[in-house]
């Protein structure tokens, strides 16, 4: 996936430390229901190289490093689009707007990151991940798999993923 294609609150900077977005979409066209584990889902980004999956364990605290608060600037877990002053005392300035409902934001001192951070980080990766379970007889799933993989969007096309022992071409 790109950065264009993914949820607003995404936590991007992913693909800065050496992870790619692979969006799953499965739909049980067969006479039974099927069981869905994310973990044994084969990743190929061409027939000899095999890409690992990324647990959000490992990829969290690796964005952690984006979210440090620095000076006056409340960073978020997506990154809060903010414009205008922040001071209201001026009427006749634009006052401060989030643009971005959905952040949290990252209280405590410059340079430090907030306790929480890493544990949202984490559920907001969650989240999205393509979660395990029974897929029933003409259902459908949807969700993310996270790989270590420096190239990322059009740069892995041409893989492939094995799912139950069926070839999907991405």
């Amino acid at each position: 996936m790109r950065r264009q294609d993914m949820p607003n609150d995404f936590p991007y900077q992913m693909f800065q430390e050496g992870f790619a977005v692979l969006e799953v979409r499965l739909t049980n066209r067969s006479g039974e229901a099927r069981q869905i584990q994310p973990d044994e889902i084969g990743i190929f980004a061409s027939a000899k190289k095999k890409l690992e999956q990324a647990p959000t364990t490992e990829i969290a605290p690796r964005l952690l490093k984006y979210y440090v608060r620095s000076g006056g600037v409340h960073p978020s877990v997506y990154g809060d689009a903010r414009s205008g002053y922040p001071y209201p005392a001026d009427p006749n300035r634009a006052r401060y707007e989030s643009r971005n409902e959905t952040t949290v934001g990252v209280p405590g001192q410059a340079g430090k990151v907030d306790a929480g951070t890493g544990t949202e980080l984490r559920s907001r990766l969650e989240m999205y991940r393509l979660k395990p379970g029974d897929l029933e007889v003409g259902g459908q799933v949807h969700g993310y798999l996270y790989v270590k993989s420096k190239k990322s969007g059009a740069a892995l096309s041409g893989g492939y993923i094995v799912v139950g022992g069926h070839r999907f071409s991405f």
